[in-house]
């Protein structure tokens, strides 16, 4: 028997890496509020004495920076002394003539990816992470006293027979406590009443470990935080390929931004009609070239291992049925002109307020696979 474990991992809102990528989307977001083509790409380091932003604004735009850090720090109460950090920009400035500029289009190789193992069509283990992260920051905010400031990180360790999802293997808490060791109240109180809230009971077993540690970081001399260092958390929790450009403190005019979205959305709307268990789209687009050269489809699922449908109908039908044209994309999910700040600070996929999180082309590809396939869906 075929048998392995995936791990996700998932950081509270006060964690200082996510604090950077907060601060990198709320300085992109507040440019585009103001001039739709601005060009935004920053990177964002912090510690207890500096925050250094970093990058290139292209914008017709004045924003106060410094005023929007300030204000995001207060939000996130991670316990740094604002008054005595340093904020230090070092940006290039440009403004723009031509709002075209900002809508370059550069080269870029992008992976979705979706599977049936929950009902936000994503892996167990970075749902569970995510939720239970989320849970957590709150249980810190409501219990301040106790911690040294709301910084947390959760792990899922989930394991899987012959390719199928069995059960939890362990759970790994971490949270900045004042104190090094917990007694067995708290440790209960999280178990029960945090991890066991979002946990289904019939995921675990005897043999899962459940593990809630003490950071205590207290004392640490070098703890800081950069934007974009957790990727993979924030979108398939290392089940799949991922970009290498950050997703934060970048406008959409970064090619990887609304393909890797388009990808997502493709992904699960295939998943959603039920044809296929998992799928990993990927979308090649080349310098200055609006559509991807090139699809990339692995999948496995009934109908796909039966033969009715192969990767090559699969690609036909991308092409087809959804937008892949970089403009095209940049409107269809309203990238130019929503905030979606609230909808990520726990990733970027599985919340269905997000556009490229709803399943409503999955009615689309069963239209067409009944039309070109002559395919029978029992739930169409």
């Amino acid at each position: 028997m075929n048998s392995y474990i995936m791990t996700s991992e998932a950081l509270t809102e006060g964690n200082l890496n996510k604090v950077c990528d907060l601060i990198a989307n709320v300085i992109m977001y507040n440019y585009l509020a103001k001039d739709e083509t601005s060009k935004v790409t920053v990177d964002v380091i912090i510690n207890d004495k500096y925050l250094i932003v970093l990058g290139t604004i292209i914008s017709k735009a004045y924003i106060d920076i410094r005023s929007i850090i300030k204000r995001e720090l207060l939000k996130t109460s991670y316990g740094i002394n604002i008054k005595d950090l340093e904020i230090i920009l070092n940006i290039e400035y440009n403004k723009i003539d031509d709002e075209n500029v900002a809508l370059n289009i550069e080269q870029g190789l992008v992976f979705g990816y979706a599977c049936n193992e929950t009902n936000e069509l994503m892996p167990l283990s970075i749902i569970y992470a995510q939720k239970l992260a989320k849970k957590l920051f709150n249980y810190v905010i409501e219990n301040k006293t106790k911690f040294i400031n709301n910084d947390g990180k959760v792990q899922v360790n989930v394991e899987y027979k012959n390719d199928r999802l069995s059960r939890i293997d362990s759970i790994y808490v971490y949270l900045n406590y004042l104190n090094e060791e917990l007694n067995s109240g708290e440790i209960n109180n999280i178990i029960e009443n945090i991890i066991y809230t979002v946990i289904n009971r019939k995921c675990v077993d005897n043999n899962t470990k459940i593990l809630i540690k003490s950071i205590n970081n207290k004392n640490e001399l070098y703890i800081y935080g950069i934007s974009g260092r957790k990727n993979y958390n924030d979108l398939y929790g290392g089940y799949s390929r991922y970009i290498s450009c950050p997703l934060y403190g970048r406008t959409p005019n970064n090619i990887e931004i609304p393909a890797a979205l388009m990808a997502r959305f493709i992904s699960k709307n295939i998943v959603a009609t039920g044809l296929i268990d998992k799928v990993e789209i990927g979308l090649n687009y080349d310098l200055g070239i609006l559509e991807p050269r090139s699809i990339l489809v692995n999948s496995y699922g009934k109908q796909f291992d039966s033969g009715l449908i192969n990767a090559n109908d699969i690609i036909i039908m991308i092409k087809k049925v959804f937008p892949l044209n970089i403009y095209e994309i940049i409107n269809f999910f309203k990238l130019l002109k929503c905030d979606y700040l609230e909808n990520l600070k726990y990733g970027y996929f599985s919340n269905t307020d997000l556009p490229w999180e709803k399943i409503n082309y999955a009615k689309r590809i069963k239209e067409y696979f009944i039309k070109e396939k002559g395919m029978i869906f029992l739930n169409y």
